[in-house]
């Protein structure tokens, strides 16, 4: 029976350890405000060269795109 008692306290102890070392390890999704006027000329870069696949990745992480969606701001 006390066999019994440590297993389950210790997995008890495990479970909660990794489920807070997973909150903990997740990224922060706090933005910056984004600048339109930094927007407004990637945006004319991107019409003037639109094969520019560099300019592009500028403009989704200014605008705080994300594969995920649009990242919210504060």
């Amino acid at each position: 029976m006390k066999r019994i008692k440590i297993f389950s306290y210790s997995l008890l102890f495990v479970i909660f350890t990794a489920f807070n070392l997973q909150a903990i390890a997740q990224p922060s999704t706090e933005k910056a405000a984004v600048d339109p006027e930094e927007l407004s000329n990637l945006r004319k870069e991107i019409e003037k060269n639109p094969a520019d696949l560099d300019l592009h990745e500028k403009y989704l992480k200014a605008s705080g795109f994300t594969k995920w969606g649009v990242a919210r701001r504060s």
